[in-house]
């Protein structure tokens, strides 16, 4: 199947999702078409030009693409923040780059006078996040195949499966325990303050990092990213579920100490409905669940303050 027909079927199959008329019907749709095609053996990656313009190869098998597939964006919200904090010119590290679709956009808003580093630790999403930024003709970002984590070196990674590939994590604990008898892969880490040491970090108005549960031990190794990053600048965290009280207070006193103020940030992963309306909670101690913090200081304040609920 030729490129412009694979992005003819995604349409037809996107309009198709969007005229039914219920949040069931469409996550039954979106079930049955998965299935069937896996059943029938039909090709599960299609092309989409996304909501905001640019275009993504995606893998319907994994979660994250299926909703790129049907809405043309994944995490609405934090779309919605990267295309507010981000202006031509800027620079912007994207730290857990996964499939590439808040690398791409970032990279859109910043245009080619600007820069951005990716970095993904799966070799196999790594692949796929190549692909895509050549596909846009993102010269002006640079890619990274490698993990964040507390200390550089090399670490043994587990791959999530391939529905769930937003999974993947190192294979210990904070603690250095074993997760258990899982199948690994070694991939060169690096630090936070690594990588103020090689990328310019002092013209980044946003790092967004999603390292699955290890935010903590990266965090605890950044005294040189921060000190590097400009007065306006604004960090989205996505921070796992299980955090202890000293864990979470450490983490916030950190980000006081630099002068930074934060919001939770409400987000969509729903299949069966799309808002991208972004609403944005002052917090003082981090939630314990899942969620996602906004960071922010300097005059990057006063483009969010008209989101804070």
């Amino acid at each position: 199947m030729g490129k412009s027909t694979s992005r003819m079927v995604a349409e037809i199959d996107r309009a198709i999702f969007g005229l039914l008329p219920s949040s069931q019907g469409k996550a039954m749709y979106a079930k049955a078409n998965f299935l069937v095609s896996s059943k029938l053996g039909f090709r599960l990656d299609s092309q989409v030009r996304t909501s905001h313009g640019f275009l993504l190869n995606v893998d319907k098998v994994c979660r994250v693409a299926r909703r790129i597939h049907y809405y043309g964006c994944w995490e609405p919200q934090i779309a919605e923040l990267i295309t507010l904090l981000l202006a031509p010119e800027d620079h912007f590290v994207d730290i857990g780059a996964h499939l590439g679709h808040h690398t791409l956009l970032a990279a859109s808003c910043v245009g080619p006078s600007g820069k951005g580093l990716c970095v993904e630790a799966s070799p196999q999403t790594y692949k796929r996040l190549r692909d895509n930024l050549e596909l846009n003709r993102f010269t002006h970002v640079t890619a990274w195949n490698k993990a964040v984590a507390r200390q550089d070196g090399t670490i043994q990674l587990v791959e999530g499966d391939h529905e769930d590939s937003l999974r993947t994590s190192v294979a210990t604990t904070s603690t250095g325990e074993a997760r258990g008898p899982v199948q690994t892969t070694a991939v060169e880490a690096i630090t936070l303050d690594a990588i103020a040491s090689t990328f310019d970090v002092s013209k980044v108005a946003l790092t967004k990092m999603d390292v699955e549960g290890n935010e903590y031990d990266v965090l605890r190794t950044s005294s040189e990213y921060f000190a590097s990053l400009p007065s306006a600048t604004a960090l989205i965290v996505e921070f796992g579920d299980g955090k202890s009280q000293a864990e979470q207070a450490e983490v916030m006193d950190l980000f006081a100490t630099h002068g930074f103020d934060a919001f939770r940030i409400n987000n969509e992963y729903s299949l069966t409905r799309h808002d991208d309306r972004v609403r944005l909670v002052s917090i003082d101690k981090l939630p314990s669940n899942l969620c996602d913090v906004l960071f922010v200081r300097g005059a990057l304040r006063e483009k969010v303050a008209g989101l804070v609920t």
